[in-house]
């Protein structure tokens, strides 16, 4: 019987924890702050239906790829990926928990790096934005 791969499934909790990494300033910032533009979702006008749109289009596109790595490793059912999003737009995991064995943690960050968005903006200023991506796996014990 072929070994299958554990299914992935998402809670993905973007809305609430989008959250801006910007350099320190001694006076608040003046200008809003917009989401980023994931691919698929550039005909949007609201930050709000752009969220939405982000959310399910990442949400998709994680899962593929994280379903190509195998997590029966895992010690919990539940990883949770930090996400930064860079002022170019580039993903990046800054930090996985629990740790994972092995190179897996830099395979997570190196397939992360293949996703590429439109950055956030305050104002015209690009800026980085940090998020927690909950992943719950299932099977292969989990």
């Amino acid at each position: 019987m072929p070994k299958s791969s554990p299914a992935i499934l998402f809670v993905l909790l973007l809305i609430p924890v989008f959250a801006i990494i910007s350099s320190c300033q001694t006076k608040p910032a003046t200008n809003s702050i917009t989401v980023p533009i994931y691919p698929g979702c550039e005909k949007f006008q609201s930050d709000s239906v752009r969220k939405w749109c982000f959310k399910k289009h990442f949400t998709r596109d994680l899962e593929h790829k994280l379903n190509t790595l195998n997590f029966s490793a895992l010690p919990d059912d539940t990883l949770h990926i930090f996400v930064r999003i860079d002022s170019s737009g580039v993903f990046h995991a800054d930090s996985i928990l629990p740790e994972l064995p092995g190179n897996n943690g830099q395979r997570i960050d190196s397939l992360l790096q293949s996703f590429h968005a439109i950055p956030a903006h305050e104002g015209s200023r690009a800026v980085e934005i940090r998020f927690k991506v909950p992943v719950v796996v299932a099977g292969q014990g989990h």
